[in-house]
C-alpha cells in the first residue's frame, strides 16, 4: 500500500498503518 500517498515508504508494513489511520481519519 501506499502508492497513492506522497509520502510513501518502501516499508509495506508502516505504510499500511498509515493508510489505515488516513482511512480513519477520513470516516471520522
Amino acid at each position: 500500500g501506499g502508492t497513492t500517498q506522497p509520502f510513501a515508504w518502501g516499508n509495506e508494513g508502516a505504510t499500511v498503518i498509515k493508510e489505515t489511520a488516513l482511512a480513519v481519519l477520513d470516516s471520522a
